[in-house]
């Protein structure tokens, strides 16, 4: 399957931005307001745990870099055929593992590489980006709303 570019976030009329501090108790937080967005859009209820699942692992992942430090930065905006989320840390990532790892067999049971791999599976188009001084991750996610659940 073949996705259009993620088109930029600040383009919709329709979205919302959250800054949370980098703790996870503060996830609970961006699921709530996940959750209230896609309740208003009328989205099925499998539909939106699917996506407040997707954003606790990215906020998790995130976290794993130096937790207490930093903000987490949460936008969603939806799209004519799409909902897009973007989470970001701009925080040093000592671990160095992005979701360009995904394709590749982990050796062992390694947390992390789990949780992105759940994202991959409940979202259409995945994507991470690091700023030009390193010190930055962006994971954005793209959920197509023509999706149909094989549950």
């Amino acid at each position: 399957m073949s996705l259009a570019p993620m088109q930029d976030l600040s383009a919709t009329r329709i979205s919302f931005a959250l800054r949370i501090p980098g703790q996870p108790q503060y996830v609970s937080v961006a699921r709530l307001a996940l959750s209230g967005f896609a309740n208003q859009l009328g989205l099925p209820f499998d539909e939106v745990q699917d996506l407040k699942l997707a954003l606790s692992e990215a906020c998790s992942y995130l976290l794993r870099r130096e937790s207490g430090q930093g903000a987490i930065e949460v936008e969603c905006a939806l799209h004519q055929d799409s909902l897009d989320m973007r989470v970001t840390r701009n925080v040093p990532d000592p671990v160095g593992q992005a979701l360009a790892i995904l394709g590749l067999q982990p050796a062992g049971r390694d947390e992390p590489l789990l949780g992105l791999a759940l994202i991959a599976v409940l979202m259409d188009d995945v994507r991470s980006e690091r700023d030009c001084a390193g010190q930055g991750l962006t994971l954005r996610m793209r959920r197509s709303l023509e999706r149909r659940s094989c549950r």
